[in-house]
């Protein structure tokens, strides 16, 4: 359908091949940040190092719902969604563990919920709660564009 076998979508007219919906949920037990003994959380989407997306911050809540949706434009399938949560504070922001997904695992067409559980290296804590998303993969063809 496009070109020549091997090929794969080289020849597409267009700078980006897919189009990934996020439905940014919710969060559940995330880890305390502030003296007050809450956080102050939001949710920044990354590809490739750069930040796509960040969600609302959601005050004083360890068990945030942003129900937030965003359509990113994906060129490759060969990354990471890298999914960070921070804590909002004046001055800096304190990190409060991510997760990934792995965009090729996605099925296309086909909306997915996916629970995942944040993790820091450099953390104590065994458990940073989970962040819930819902994730949608379609293939986006020449011009035609989704409203």
């Amino acid at each position: 359908m496009f070109g020549e076998a091997g090929d794969g979508l080289s020849n597409l007219p267009s700078p980006f091949a897919y189009l990934l919906t996020i439905h940014l949920k919710e969060g559940r037990n995330l880890v305390i940040r502030d003296r007050c003994g809450t956080s102050d959380p939001y949710v920044k989407f990354k590809l490739n190092g750069k930040t796509l997306y960040k969600s609302k911050v959601i005050y004083k809540n360890l068990n945030p719902v942003w129900d937030e949706i965003v359509v990113l434009p994906i060129q490759s399938l060969d990354q990471k969604l890298h999914v960070k949560v921070y804590d909002r504070d004046l001055t800096t922001s304190d990190f409060m563990g991510s997760a990934f997904v792995i965009l090729k695992d996605l099925e296309l067409n086909r909306t997915t919920e996916h629970i995942l559980k944040l993790e820091d290296p450099n953390s104590l804590e065994e458990d940073m709660g989970v962040i819930v998303l819902n994730l949608s993969l379609v293939v986006k063809y020449g011009d035609f564009k989704r409203h």
